[in-house]
């Protein structure tokens, strides 16, 4: 799986660039990366039928985790590998004998990676060029990437897909801090509930997996569901499960994002708004957003909560 996921984000060969960021900030290149350019000295490159759109970076001790998703003959697949640092400043090694190294970034609009892949006995390195935002393929990081790359001749400027919109949107763990629910009981309840805790994954079908830590009465549950695309971009549902719809509302597409799901559970029909958040508190822009969401949608005052700063229900999910 990691060979497949390296191979398909490098391409094939190209010369090698002896140059490299100094001091990479580790914290400040973690999140979201959508590929824009590709500089290689093949035509395979412009022709290959797995295509990466984009990478969202963590780092935690001395590991970074890339998770990856690219297009494959028109659906979205995701996956994850796990490397650690080295000696030198914005290199990552990779198992079996493969790397990322960090050429040129300045964290908030672009980042120039080197990676690299032994395969057969031979060494392949492909240069690629990303962005933080869809907006952003044009700026100085571009004119960066020309010049490093001025004497290969061949680029490739990434389609805009919705493999790469799906990363940066929703993938990934969330902390759910705030709630607007029409479902029964959870006025008097609300009190009682502490922050919960969302993971989302991509499944080969093109399906998102679900797993969730919900407080239910004194408890945290966990549960897994696995929700069913619909025809109308990125809305999912699973009416077997009681999920009529599932969709994100808004987002930042980096620390928080607005999610709507229509519930129809045994005898009751009812929706929520939930706030989701990378880190364990909310951002001002979150906390808006979602409070415009929830009365627009028309939720009483009384239905809506922000849960109790107690993630440990929310830890569950993401062990």
């Amino acid at each position: 799986m990691e060979a497949r996921l390296l191979s398909a984000i490098l391409g094939v060969a190209m010369v090698q660039v002896q140059t490299a960021v100094q001091d990479l900030d580790l914290q400040k290149i973690t999140g979201f990366w959508q590929e824009v350019g590709v500089a290689s000295n093949q035509n395979l490159a412009l022709k290959t039928p797995k295509r990466l759109e984009a990478l969202f970076l963590t780092w935690s001790g001395d590991q970074l985790t890339v998770r990856a998703a690219y297009s494959s003959s028109g659906s979205c697949e995701t996956e994850n590998i796990v490397g650690s640092g080295t000696d030198v400043s914005g290199k990552f090694v990779f198992p079996g004998n493969r790397e990322i190294h960090v050429i040129d970034t300045d964290y908030k609009h672009y980042a120039i990676l080197q990676l690299s892949l032994r395969w057969q006995g031979k060494d392949f390195h492909v240069l690629k060029y990303f962005t933080r935002s869809f907006k952003d393929e044009d700026g100085p990081g571009f004119w960066r990437f020309q010049e490093l790359t001025i004497d290969m001749g061949l680029y490739l400027v990434a389609r805009h897909g919705g493999c790469a919109k799906l990363l940066k949107e929703l993938l990934g763990s969330w902390y759910v801090l705030a709630v607007a629910s029409g479902e029964k009981g959870f006025a008097s309840e609300k009190a009682t509930k502490g922050i919960e805790g969302v993971v989302v994954t991509l499944t080969p079908e093109n399906n998102l997996k679900v797993r969730s830590s919900r407080h239910r009465l004194e408890t945290c549950d966990l549960s897994m569901m696995e929700l069913l695309r619909q025809n109308s971009g990125w809305v999912f549902e699973n009416p077997s499960l009681g999920v009529l719809e599932y969709r994100v509302l808004g987002s930042n597409f980096r620390d928080y994002a607005i999610v709507f799901t229509q519930l129809e559970l045994e005898d009751e029909a009812f929706s929520t708004v939930e706030l989701y958040s990378r880190a364990e508190w909310a951002s001002p822009a979150g906390l808006s957003l979602f409070t415009k969401w929830s009365q627009t949608l028309g939720f009483l005052s009384q239905q809506q909560a922000r849960l109790q700063t107690d993630p440990t229900c929310a830890w569950k999910a993401f062990q």
